[in-house]
């Protein structure tokens, strides 16, 4: 992961614009999500989502309602996809805590938007504040006032945030580099090498 700011710098009193990308299903909190944009303040934000799943119609009625601010891509190649977040500032995890799936997985999602450079807000699903410590901002509620009062106050501080964000004990872990030390040790504990 590189430790950086996005390409496309935030200024004062521009949009903070948000992206969401992955599943567009209720596990992932797109609902949430979704609902949570009735409770922001109708200036000051814009939202940026691509995937595809369940709740790809509902995101497209939802965009319909909010046309100047938010901006439904669909499913995306490689390429479009980087472009997008390069001109995003933060990336959202919105992954329910309370799904199973949030016991077994990890939402990867959180290294490319760290990986691009976003600051992150993130649900505290799967073991994610552990993990990422202070590389991240997060709620706690799976509620979408909670969501809606999380990037109200991100893009209250955000300045302040961008500052405060310490990505280095993650990038240590997760880096290429990180990586390969965890699985040395496990391997050499197991015997192999």
């Amino acid at each position: 992961m590189l430790p950086g700011r996005t390409q496309t710098p935030w200024r004062a009193g521009e949009p903070v614009r948000f992206v969401y990308s992955g599943s567009l299903d209720r596990t992932r909190g797109v609902d949430l999500l979704l609902e949570s944009l009735d409770f922001l303040t109708p200036a000051g934000w814009r939202l940026d989502i691509s995937g595809a799943g369940p709740l790809a119609e509902k995101v497209a009625t939802t965009t319909g309602k909010w046309a100047s601010q938010v901006k439904f891509h669909g499913s995306l190649t490689s390429k479009e996809h980087m472009a997008l977040l390069q001109s995003c500032h933060v990336g959202l995890n919105c992954q329910r805590a309370s799904d199973a799936i949030s016991g077994v997985t990890f939402p990867s999602k959180i290294f490319t938007y760290l990986s691009a450079g976003l600051l992150v807000l993130s649900s505290t699903a799967s073991e994610v504040k552990q993990i990422c410590g202070n590389a991240c901002s997060y709620y706690e509620d799976e509620t979408a006032r909670d969501l809606a009062v999380s990037m109200s106050c991100v893009m209250n501080n955000f300045e302040g945030l961008s500052r405060s964000r310490d990505i280095s004990d993650v990038s240590k872990s997760y880096s290429v580099e990180g990586t390969a030390e965890r699985l040395r040790g496990f391997f050499q504990s197991a015997g192999l090498i």
